[in-house]
């Protein structure tokens, strides 16, 4: 039993919550690599299960420590106002695979939250879950930082499989972001 952690940057963003037998169309060199082995396994394999993925947090998450510890300071951050995420805890991914090797699902199972967030709110909540000055919190476009990689209009998977067959749900995104905050 084959199991390949994929990604959701298989495909391009332009559409929520994108069906496992969606056409695969990424637009950055990291999705192209992860769609040539999905497709790859699929065709040598009878037994693999495809597990993409979307934004996986985890206690301090680097760019959640870098705004709180700026924050703290009273420095100004600049979260994209125009990028958003669908995350998912490490714990909850970890739980999530353990289900599949133990029940053996094979094919394709997305791994997402219920919906996107743009940075810059999951920025404010920081700001509000330890009361420092919202103020600090000024939202940048990713255009206007010259980010150089497509900007994805959304990143949430259908997760029809984890919920019906597998009998689990991510907790709500807020809940997910900030279980995974910066413990002072």
């Amino acid at each position: 039993h084959v199991i390949f952690l994929s990604s959701s940057q298989v495909f391009d963003g332009s559409k929520p919550f994108r069906d496992p037998n969606d056409e695969l169309c990424p637009t950055t060199e990291y999705g192209r690599q992860k769609a040539i082995i999905e497709r790859k396994i699929a065709s040598l394999c009878d037994h693999s299960t495809i597990v993409r993925i979307t934004k996986v947090i985890f206690s301090r998450f680097p760019l959640f420590a870098s705004w709180y510890d700026s924050l703290s300071a009273k420095n100004q951050i600049q979260p994209f106002s125009d990028m958003v995420m669908s995350p998912v805890s490490l714990e909850f991914v970890v739980k999530l695979l353990d289900l599949i090797i133990k029940k053996r699902v094979l094919g394709i199972v997305q791994v997402s939250n219920t919906k996107d967030v743009p940075y810059h709110h999951t920025a404010l909540w920081l700001a509000d879950k330890y009361g420092f000055d919202r103020s600090l919190v000024r939202p940048l476009t990713a255009q206007d930082a010259d980010y150089a990689y497509p900007i994805p209009r959304a990143t949430t998977l259908d997760i029809y499989r984890i919920l019906h067959e597998l009998g689990l749900k991510p907790p709500n995104v807020r809940k997910t972001i900030e279980a995974v905050f910066p413990n002072p």
